[in-house]
């Protein structure tokens, strides 16, 4: 009896396994995990990067049948809230993305036009039509820079506030889902290795941008915005600082590095914004702030009157500069001094001996006031419709640890729920 109960449980256990739906090509595979798909790019096999886009498209229509229905209906939700003046209007949206193109590094270039080799490639730049063109293919791994409207928070324990030593950072990506929660279904990591340039993407199906980004030598990124005010978005002559920051992980080794390349005046971005940074040892936060200061943030940095951070090896951020003389839009900004005092609470509490399981209450915090909440879960979403935390990230780069909550499509659930990502280069 007790070896056909081992019988039964053994072809059970091949029978869930196989249920998983996996696609795969030369280059590029594609597994469907259930909450997310993760996705395998092997620069190493030779192929080039338009014939690995090409492949990924390939791949992405056939686990995914539905992928550009789907895309085209968030870009109609994305039209609806330009309407409500949130965004660029879609318009501005393909404009944009036209005006960055040029400056993106050649083979993130071709990877994309590989991308569109799959899909309708309608010359109709129409949401809803059920089609998606080149160009709303160019504005999918542009939204960072041509769209707006996304907030999102982190913090980071290093040094002797975190319990082993080791940097403990958490990220919540707080992003318009779509009506039909669209971008819920799109949940991706992606994994591309090549050799020394080797990267992780997390993010969703079809895009190649760094959003919360971490390389093999363990250092990670996530981009948050700042806003100053309300003028159109400028993007002339401007560089994709979600590419560049790709670059950045691929190309180099250390935090330092990455930051000083992404407040280099030479390149020019289309949007203020954050840089949360963390390798094994550290964390720092890039504020590139166009119109007046682009500087790094270390946890001791002095910060303008009235904002208060006083913990040794901690570093918060949230969609504001706070550094001593960068703009001010962080006082009196309900959604960001809440977080922000949230934060500082909740540290005050624990200062010191920070565990991994720590980060994950920290980030999941969402008591109070909606506004201040740092889990932007079911209580923000009735005041807010449309908009949640959609993913939170918390990493540990020594031992890349890597835990993700993925927004589930049915809504935001009450308490976050992470899933271990396992991260092989």
């Amino acid at each position: 009896m007790k070896r056909l109960s081992f019988l039964v449980l053994a072809c059970l256990v091949i029978i869930c396994l196989g249920s998983i739906p996996n696609v795969d090509a030369k280059n590029v595979t594609i597994t469907n995990m259930g909450s997310y798909f993760k996705v395998i790019i092997d620069y190493t096999k030779g192929g080039t990067a338009y014939e690995i886009g090409a492949e990924y498209m390939k791949l992405v229509r056939q686990i995914f049948p539905e992928f550009e229905s789907n895309l085209d209906a968030y870009f109609l939700d994305l039209e609806a809230l330009a309407e409500q003046g949130y965004v660029a209007t879609y318009p501005e949206m393909i404009r944009n993305a036209q005006l960055i193109k040029s400056q993106i590094p050649p083979n993130y270039i071709d990877e994309i036009e590989g991308l569109a080799t799959g899909i309708s490639n309608t010359k109709d730049d129409i949401p809803g039509d059920g089609k998606l063109s080149k160009n709303e293919i160019y504005v999918f791994n542009l939204i960072p820079d041509v769209c707006r409207a996304h907030s999102c928070s982190g913090i980071s324990f290093f040094g002797d506030s975190a319990k082993t030593g080791n940097s403990l950072t958490g990220r919540n990506l707080d992003w318009m889902y779509g009506i039909k929660s669209s971008l819920c279904k799109l949940h991706t990591v992606t994994v591309i290795k090549n050799r020394d340039k080797s990267i992780c993407l997390i993010g969703f199906l079809g895009g190649l941008s760094a959003i919360t980004a971490i390389n093999d030598n363990g250092v990670f990124a996530a981009i948050l915005d700042s806003s100053i005010g309300s003028a159109p978005i400028n993007c002339k002559g401007k560089n994709s600082y979600s590419m560049d920051l790709r670059y950045t992980l691929e190309n180099f080794d250390n935090l330092n590095s990455v930051a000083n390349y992404m407040i280099d005046k030479k390149r020019q971005y289309s949007f203020n914004h954050n840089i949360l940074l963390s390798d094994p040892t550290n964390s720092k936060i890039v504020e590139n702030n166009m119109a007046l200061l682009r500087k790094v943030r270390s946890y001791d940095s002095d910060l303008n009157p009235g904002i208060e951070w006083d913990f040794d090896e901690t570093i918060c951020v949230v969609n504001s500069f706070v550094l001593n003389a960068n703009t001010d839009n962080h006082t009196g900004s309900g959604k960001n001094s809440g977080r922000w005092n949230n934060f500082y609470k909740l540290t005050k509490e624990k200062p010191y001996n920070v565990t991994f399981d720590d980060v994950k209450k920290i980030m999941a915090y969402h008591e109070g006031e909606p506004l201040g909440h740092i889990y932007r879960g079911p209580e923000y979403e009735m005041i807010s419709p449309g908009f949640a935390t959609i993913q939170q990230v918390i990493f540990e780069p020594n031992t890349m640890k890597l835990e993700v909550y993925f927004r589930p499509e049915t809504g935001s659930l009450a308490e976050p729920d992470y899933e271990a990502i396992d991260v092989d280069f």
